[in-house]
């Protein structure tokens, strides 16, 4: 299936109406909405703007061709990380790959180029109107790849600002539990770091009312960060939380056969799971502050709101709300 799949054209028709179908829905969801709007304003020309699973418009148009030239393209053994997690024998197990994989032939390939995108310079917004009881709020900008050598202490930051599953962080901290403004509120620039830079992404749901409160208290923080060194025991704690559910990551065969992936497509090196806790102890309140100065910007940023809200940044009377018109 790998070396030389038919594609049926029956079920190229099955799996674009499957794919139009998750994408009509996720048109009706105001958060994914703030998300699309969010990575289309950040990387602006870049193909990082368009959401993964492409527009109604494109999908609709890939015909069985296309995938046919685009499996002849790119996939080559040269160009394949197999990662195998089980009970097995090696010796045993290398004859049966070179059956099944033997005969499929290595071929250069030509990646498509493009400049990589950079740190906008001013304020980009946008409010969309859409029927919701509450605004979702995506305020961020460009971040970093995972590669970038200060991987390890933006995780640290990370946790410190915008928390993880069972820590609370600052943002959190004040914004849901002191403030009261939203029950689902985080931030995160290594979330979703890859080979290209991903994005600094702060979130908040908050009722229409706060808009305002919930923007300026994400700035607030972003800006506290900034500008005043974290404590000993936040770092502490952060640090305390990352390795200790680090193992959490390892417990299904699934979960270690795509971190093997994981490993050799970032050259972590098969070690990782003993350097990782390493890494993560080894950052000082010196690092994390200068990660944040260095990363983070409350001046030059992305702003998308999506709800009961007008073009122009006002909010909605209730029957217009109700209506999701202006």
């Amino acid at each position: 299936l790998s070396m030389r799949p038919i594609f049926p054209q029956e079920y190229v028709d099955k799996e674009k109406e499957r794919t139009l179908a998750e994408i009509v829905s996720a048109q009706d969801r105001p958060q994914v909405v703030a998300g699309w709007a969010f990575n289309e304003l950040v990387y602006q020309d870049h193909p990082l703007h368009r959401p993964s699973h492409g527009y109604p418009h494109t999908v609709d148009r890939i015909t069985r061709q296309d995938l046919v030239d685009f499996h002849r393209q790119y996939f080559a053994p040269n160009n394949v990380i197999l990662s195998i997690v089980g009970d097995f024998h090696i010796p045993d197990l290398l004859p049966k790959i070179e059956r099944a994989f033997g005969s499929w032939e290595a071929r250069p390939i030509a990646f498509p180029t493009y400049p990589q995108p950079v740190r906008q310079v001013g304020k980009r917004q946008k409010f969309i109107t859409m029927p919701a009881q509450q605004l979702n709020i995506y305020l961020g900008h460009l971040g970093v790849s995972r590669m970038n050598p200060d991987y390890y202490a933006l995780q640290v930051l990370d946790t410190i600002l915008g928390g993880g599953a069972g820590f609370t962080a600052r943002i959190p901290q004040r914004l849901r539990d002191e403030l009261g403004l939203a029950y689902t509120t985080f931030a995160s620039i290594t979330m979703t770091a890859g080979q290209d830079p991903g994005r600094f992404i702060s979130f908040i749901g908050t009722s229409p009312e706060n808009m305002k409160l919930a923007t300026e208290g994400l700035l607030d923080e972003i800006r506290r960060i900034v500008d005043e060194p974290v404590t000993s025991p936040e770092l502490q704690d952060a640090k305390d939380y990352l390795t200790g559910s680090f193992v959490f990551a390892f417990e299904s065969s699934p979960q270690i056969a795509r971190f093997l992936v994981h490993a050799e497509v970032y050259g972590l090196g098969f070690d990782y799971v003993e350097k990782y806790p390493q890494y993560i102890r080894a950052v000082s309140v010196e690092e994390v502050a200068r990660v944040a100065k260095m990363y983070l910007d409350s001046e030059n940023y992305t702003l998308v709101v999506v709800g009961p809200v007008a073009e122009d940044g006002s909010l909605l009377a209730p029957e217009a709300k109700k209506n999701g018109n202006p």
